[in-house]
C-alpha cells in the first residue's frame, strides 16, 4: 500500500516567492494544498508525513533529511512511500502560464509512472478552471529535492503567481479543492499501478 510524503516547499518569508501585487505568497498556496491533501489522506486511512509545515523556510537539506527518515519509517511499517512537492510558479514575464510536473532525469519506472499519473490528473483539474489551460508537460530536471529523495518523487507547479489569470485560480478555494481531489485520485491510481507491478 502506498504512503505519501508531502512537501510544501518554501517558507512564508522566502524571497521572491510571492505574486507581484503581494496578494499571494507561495507558502500560503503550497501549505493550503498540503493540508487539504493530508486531511483527505487521513480520512481515507492512507498514511502520510509532511516534511515542511513550518512558516519559516526549511532548507532543502533538512527537507531531504526528513524525507529519508519518513521513507524508512514508512517502509518499516510495510508501506511504499512516494514524495510529492507542491509549488506555485513564477516568471519574469507575466505571459508565462500553465501547469507542469517535474521528475528527475534518470527516473525509475516507478517515478516515471508516478509523474505521468500525477500530471494527467492535476492538469485535468487545472484545465477545468482555465480557458487557455496551457499544458507545460511532464518534464525531467534534476531539482535537488527530486534528485536526493529516496522515494519516487514528483514536483508540481500549479500555475504562475506572476500571471493574472493563474493568480486568481491559485487564490480560489474551488481551484484548490479540485487540485486536492486530483492529487488524491493520482495517489489512488498510482497505488493500483504499484499493486499490479508488484503482483
Amino acid at each position: 500500500m502506498v504512503a505519501v510524503i508531502l512537501d510544501g516547499g518554501h517558507g512564508f518569508e522566502t524571497k521572491g516567492k510571492r505574486s507581484r501585487d503581494g496578494s499571494l505568497r507561495e507558502n500560503e498556496y503550497n501549505n493550503a494544498i498540503v493540508n487539504k491533501v493530508a486531511y483527505v489522506l487521513y480520512k481515507k486511512s492512507i498514511p502520510y508525513r509532511i516534511v515542511s509545515s513550518e512558516w519559516s523556510d526549511v532548507p532543502l537539506l533538512n527537507r531531504i533529511q526528513r524525507e529519508h527518515l519518513f521513507n524508512q519509517e514508512l517502509k518499516d511499517m510495510g508501506y511504499s512511500p512516494i514524495f510529492i512537492s507542491i509549488h506555485a510558479n513564477a516568471a519574469r514575464s507575466s505571459n508565462a502560464e500553465g501547469y507542469e510536473t517535474f521528475i528527475v532525469n534518470d527516473a525509475s519506472n516507478a517515478t516515471l509512472n508516478l509523474g505521468e499519473i500525477v500530471h494527467k490528473e492535476v492538469y485535468s483539474a487545472y484545465k477545468k478552471h482555465s480557458k487557455k489551460a496551457k499544458d507545460r508537460s511532464l518534464k525531467k530536471l534534476n531539482f535537488y529535492v527530486l534528485r536526493n529523495t529516496k522515494s519516487p518523487a514528483v514536483l508540481i507547479e500549479c500555475g504562475f503567481m506572476t500571471n493574472e489569470q493563474d493568480l486568481e485560480l491559485l487564490k480560489s478555494d474551488l481551484f484548490r479543492n479540485d487540485i486536492t481531489d486530483s492529487l488524491i485520485k493520482a495517489i489512488e491510481n498510482y497505488d493500483i499501478y504499484s499493486e499490479r507491478r508488484d503482483s
